[in-house]
């Protein structure tokens, strides 16, 4: 796959996506001691430990997980991660449809899959990167408690009122079971 992994990030300057992080996810404990190095086209973001080891927050659906130790080893798996982590074929049927982001976008669901909603074209836009960092923030945080399953309503408050829709909370991610780094096991030596 010819991949430029700076073709995939979202056009935010990093000390508005540090606020952006900051306001919206200070709740989320695992990331109180990262740096936001990052943010994917889909508002997904990458953040660095103080020893340079890459992290992963999958903000769709609150979930972290470390991708390298280093940069360069996280830009090694890259070609094994990206299709998943970085919606990598969406992204591209979206700008073949001509949906691009201005600076300050990422694109944004608009039904959560956290919700149910589709990963397609259909249900994607340019947003803030703000406004989509907060209100998956807001919606991770408040679907912690919940189990996988539990009935959920969805309500539009747009100009054209709908209908509610009913469905049931979807806690996993993407189209993968991790992406975590396997890391080896502690060994002591033997006297």
């Amino acid at each position: 796959m010819d991949l430029r992994f700076e073709d995939f990030l979202a056009p935010v300057d990093g000390e508005r996506l540090a606020d952006h992080v900051t306001n919206s996810w200070s709740w989320f404990a695992p990331i109180a001691e990262l740096s936001p190095i990052g943010i994917t086209r889909f508002g997904d973001v990458l953040l660095r430990d103080r020893d340079g080891a890459i992290y992963f927050l999958d903000t769709a659906f609150g979930i972290l997980e470390k991708v390298g130790a280093t940069q360069e080893a996280f830009r090694a798996r890259l070609p094994e991660l990206a299709r998943a982590m970085l919606r990598v074929d969406l992204v591209r049927e979206l700008e073949a449809h001509g949906v691009t982001l201005a600076h300050g976008q990422c694109y944004g669901f608009g039904l959560s899959p956290l919700l149910g909603g589709p990963v397609t074209c259909a249900n994607v836009s340019p947003l803030d990167a703000g406004v989509v960092l907060a209100w998956l923030g807001q919606l991770v945080r408040s679907t912690v408690p919940m189990a996988e399953g539990h009935p959920i309503r969805v309500s539009s408050l747009g100009r054209r009122r709908r209908e509610p829709s009913y469905g049931s909370l979807t806690k996993h991610a993407r189209d993968r079971s991790s992406f975590a780094v396997i890391e080896p096991a502690a060994t002591t030596p033997r006297a």
